[in-house]
C-alpha cells in the first residue's frame, strides 16, 4: 500500500473498475449501434408531433382571433342599426303625433266655424220668429186698441217696417 495516498487503491479494485468501465463501453456501443437511432427517431417524432400541435394551436387561436373580430363587427353593426331603427321610430312617431295635432286642429277649426255658422243661423232664425210674434202682438194689440178690423196685409207691412227701422238702430 502506498503510505501518502488519501485513497488506497487495491488491484483487485482496480482490475473490478477497468471491467466495469469496459462493460459500460461495451452497453455504450451497443446501445448506440442498435438503439441510438430508434431514440432518435422517437424523440424526433415527439418534436415533430408538439411542434404540429402547437402549430394547429396557433392556428386555432388566429381563427378564434378573427371569429371574435367578425363578432365584434357584427355586434357593432347590429347596434348602429338598432339605433337607426330607433331614431327612424322616433321620427316617424314625432311625425304621427304632429300630423294627429295639426288634424285635430283642422277639425277643430272647421267645428268651430260651423258652430259658429249653426250660431249665426239660430240667431237670424230666432230673430225671424222674433219679428214675427213682434208683428203678431203688435197687430193684435193695435186691433185690440182701434178695436176695429183693419186690413191684415197692409197692417203687417206698416209693423214690419217700424221693426226694420228698430233693427237698424239696435243691430249696427
Amino acid at each position: 500500500m502506498l503510505a501518502g495516498s488519501l485513497i488506497n487503491f487495491s488491484t483487485e479494485m482496480l482490475y473490478q473498475m477497468l471491467i466495469q468501465g469496459a462493460i459500460f463501453l461495451l452497453f455504450f456501443i451497443l446501445v448506440k449501434k442498435f438503439f441510438y437511432e430508434k431514440v432518435i427517431e422517437i424523440v424526433d417524432k415527439r418534436q415533430d408531433m408538439i411542434t404540429e400541435e402547437f402549430d394547429k394551436a396557433e392556428g386555432e387561436k388566429a381563427k378564434a382571433d378573427s371569429l371574435r373580430e367578425e363578432y365584434e363587427e357584427k355586434v357593432k353593426s347590429i347596434n348602429e342599426e338598432a339605433l337607426t331603427i330607433t331614431n327612424n321610430a322616433t321620427k316617424e312617431a314625432k311625425e304621427i303625433k304632429e300630423n294627429i295635432i295639426s288634424e285635430a286642429n283642422e277639425e277643430a277649426r272647421r267645428i268651430k266655424a260651423k258652430s259658429k255658422k249653426d250660431i249665426e243661423n239660430a240667431r237670424e232664425t230666432a230673430m225671424k220668429e222674433m219679428k214675427d210674434s213682434i208683428i203678431d202682438i203688435s197687430f193684435d194689440i193695435t186691433s185690440k186698441v182701434l178695436d176695429t178690423k183693419l186690413d191684415k196685409n197692409a197692417d203687417e207691412a206698416l209693423v214690419k217696417k217700424a221693426i226694420e227701422s228698430l233693427d237698424e238702430v239696435s243691430y249696427e
